[in-house]
């Protein structure tokens, strides 16, 4: 029950927020209220567990001591500071914490129309998966979600500061950069639904296998992420089917809501071309790379944190008090079915929680 509070307690809140609504006046402090017990819960969990919570922590403990050649530089250059000022493991990972958590932070509370919703979708899968174990990608996250900031401000500049970066915590943040010269395009409901049913089609032929198995007959290619999905690819634990799954069915449910929803939520035209094209990529993505799921699902991630500012604004698309209500109750199920999923994960090592006071 420990990883529900926070959508339990955002419900629960949210739900007398609509009811009374109070003035404006009031609701700075109703947000400092609201978001103190949330951030510093988070806060806590991550950066106080125990080194045996986490899939990945022991292996990180290892490379915090052996870090590898090829491993990303902030990874390495970070671990050396750290040692250099003779501070322990626990030190550097409450530091890769502080960067991805506060670059998250930061930009829910600048750019989501409510910053406790979206630490609501954020406390489910991207807190566990990504701030809890895969933690490089997850400090990369928090650098992209910075650049989202300044997409939604019309500055391509800093946004691709922001992913370079982020590539040098997690190299595929590379995927990202697409991104900036892609959202300059309106993206029309008509051009929407016509890259779907391609992408669905590519994927249900397998054009990515096609392409990854013709490019691995040539010579000193040099792409890592190939020589990685060949591998994948007869590796059982991680070579899975995702195209004919929950996962695949749930994303398009969502995808759906936001084509037919994004109208009604009031936001201005760059937000909304940044959010419609962020969860379609992210959707395109993970269809045509779902024959190596392990990939599919962290390449769409980029994109995928679109979802985010979108369920920040989901109420906004309802009128009434009772109808923004069961909106919240949507956002705060759908999150705790990400924990759920999560936690449902064989040797997921989340559970049960065990910190270093213990």
């Amino acid at each position: 029950m420990l990883y529900y509070f926070v959508p339990l307690y955002s419900f629960l809140l949210l739900s007398v927020y609509y009811l009374i609504q109070p003035k404006r006046e009031l609701k700075i402090v109703w947000n400092i209220v609201a978001l103190c017990p949330v951030i510093i819960f988070l806060s806590y969990i991550a950066i106080f567990r125990d080194i045996s919570i986490g899939t990945d922590t022991l292996n990180y403990q290892s490379l915090f001591y052996d870090p590898e050649e090829d491993l990303e530089i902030s990874y390495r250059y970070l671990s050396e500071w750290v040692d250099y000022f003779d501070g322990e493991f626990r030190v550097f990972l409450a530091l890769f914490f502080i960067i991805a958590f506060s670059t998250k932070l930061y930009t829910f509370a600048k750019s989501s129309y409510s910053t406790l919703l979206a630490l609501v979708i954020y406390s489910g899968m991207w807190f566990l998966v990504y701030d809890m174990n895969g933690i490089r990608q997850g400090a990369a996250l928090g650098l992209v979600c910075v650049a989202y900031y300044f997409l939604f401000k019309n500055d391509t500049l800093f946004s691709f500061i922001f992913i370079c970066l982020a590539m040098l915590f997690h190299s595929t943040s590379i995927i990202f950069i697409p991104f900036l010269l892609i959202v300059r395009f309106k993206c029309t409901k008509k051009l929407f639904v016509l890259i779907l049913f391609i992408s669905l089609f590519l994927a249900a032929i397998k054009f990515t296998e096609i392409i990854i198995s013709f490019l691995s007959h040539f010579e000193n290619m040099g792409i890592r992420v190939i020589d990685r999905a060949m591998s994948y690819q007869n590796n059982q634990q991680f070579n899975n089917e995702a195209f004919f799954s929950f996962k695949t069915v749930s994303r398009l449910i969502i995808l759906a809501l936001v084509c037919f929803l994004i109208d009604r939520m009031g936001l201005d035209e760059q937000r909304k071309n940044i959010i419609l094209w962020g969860m379609l990529l992210s959707v395109v993505i993970y269809l045509l790379c779902s024959q190596y799921e392990l990939i599919a699902t962290r390449l769409s991630l980029y994109y995928r944190l679109s979802e985010i500012f979108f369920f920040s604004a989901f109420p906004m698309a309802f009128k009434g008090r009772s109808s923004k209500i069961i909106a919240v109750a949507i956002v705060c199920l759908y999150a705790s079915l990400n924990i759920y999923q999560t936690l449902a994960l064989p040797d997921n090592n989340l559970y049960p929680y065990k910190s270093i006071f213990s």
